[in-house]
């Protein structure tokens, strides 16, 4: 059985590397972002660093090499649930840019670990804090259709160049209702039900559970779980559809150590 589902792990991690980069091929796709994007936290943190101590805090030589990575203006807009104002003209590449900018956030993580780690908590404390909903569209990071909106839960809206046109627009407002007017504080409890943070912590319950009682081959299932939700923390903002494996695996997480 462990050797079945062994071959079954890497056979579908070698089809998924192979769908998304036999199509980035042969449609000729260019990822211009996907390195910013692994970069998400420590911008956040040196930007938050820059933000509560001042351009003082920084020498001289580190403050060139800082705007030299991040400019004056995009530091300015530092936003400690949304890191895309600062890492969405990150000057870091894996050439000789990485380095310094290593370094640099060495250097800083020294001096100032306190700025790290509330840079770190209050950019993902929205994915394991249980009393909380994702509200990334909302107030001054609003979307222009999340203007005004009561709720952002998730993003029901198409970008330039595409054009929403539903053919089922009674369903598109059952969806519009969740997405922007969908208030979770009304009810008691309902907001667990909507939270990343309580699936999350089901996740980790069952998968301590299973360790616990030795049952390795759920523990296998859940730590894969796990891995990507841990990546997912590393990215510019909480949303609900980054965790959605979550809500699709929760019967399987509440039930896999009675299966396995």
């Amino acid at each position: 059985v462990r050797k079945q589902a062994v071959i079954l792990t890497v056979s579908c991690m070698l089809l998924c590397l192979l769908i998304t980069k036999g199509l980035a091929g042969l449609l000729e796709a260019e990822d211009k972002n996907g390195f910013r994007e692994m970069l998400s936290i420590p911008a956040q943190q040196l930007a938050r660093t820059y933000a509560k101590e001042g351009a003082d805090f920084f020498e001289k030589e580190e403050q060139d090499r800082l705007y030299s990575f991040i400019s004056q203006e995009d530091l300015g807009r530092y936003n400690p649930k949304l890191a895309d104002p600062v890492k969405a003209n990150l000057r870091v590449g894996l050439n000789s840019t990485l380095p310094d900018f290593a370094t640099l956030w060495l250097k800083t993580a020294i001096r100032s670990p306190g700025n790290y780690l509330d840079a770190t908590l209050v950019q993902t404390y929205q994915a394991w804090y249980p009393l909380t909903i994702p509200d990334g569209y909302c107030g001054e990071n609003a979307k222009p259709r999340y203007q005004g909106s009561e709720s952002c839960y998730f993003a029901l809206q198409a970008e330039e160049p595409v054009q929403m046109d539903s053919k089922l627009p009674g369903l598109l407002a059952v969806y519009e209702f969740f997405s922007r007017h969908m208030t979770f504080d009304t009810v008691p409890l309902l907001p667990l039900l909507f939270s990343v943070g309580t699936m999350f912590w089901i996740l980790l319950y069952a998968l301590v559970y299973a360790v616990c009682h030795k049952r390795l081959e759920a523990a296998g299932v859940l730590l894969l779980i796990l891995c990507l939700c841990l990546t997912c923390l590393l990215g510019p903002i909480v949303l609900v559809r980054y965790y959605l494996i979550l809500f699709f695996a929760l019967p399987l997480v509440v039930g896999v150590n009675k299966l396995l």
